[in-house]
């Protein structure tokens, strides 16, 4: 999984449903020795899912690769998939439950402060490159 690959199958996305971040995730590059073990060089693409999965669920990769070290790909790569499922589930559900009067109105209010800010600021560098006098 890579977010500079060009290729949007490459990642996840975080509003991604759940169908298909596991679909993302089975499809990832693996290597054709079936034992999940943490090794960049030999085995990036499991180090990868091993660190994802590590990221998601709290728990340290020599813990996962113990439990998943004769499991296979498949259910190792199912097991991943249901941490980022699980991972990402609250900021989906947030997302739906947004109104879009509530995000207008939060952009509205935000650019106003930011406005606002900006031109404090300016108003002092103008004064102290001498564009305007106090």
């Amino acid at each position: 999984m890579s977010k500079s690959d060009p290729q949007e199958k490459s990642r996840i996305s975080i509003l991604d449903g759940p169908d298909v971040i596991r679909k993302r995730i089975r499809s990832a590059v693996t290597d054709s020795d079936p034992e999940v073990r943490y090794d960049t060089v030999a085995k990036p693409g499991i180090s990868n899912l091993l660190d994802i999965m590590a990221s998601c669920t709290g728990r340290a990769i020599d813990d996962l690769v113990s439990e998943f070290s004769d499991a296979g790909y498949g259910a190792f790569k199912d097991a991943v998939a249901d941490a980022v499922i699980e991972e990402l589930a609250p900021l989906s559900d947030a997302f739906g439950r947004l109104d879009d009067g509530d995000v207008r109105s939060v952009l509205r209010e935000s650019g106003k402060r930011a406005r606002d800010l900006a031109s404090e600021s300016m108003d002092g560098i103008r004064l102290s490159v001498g564009i305007t006098s106090p």
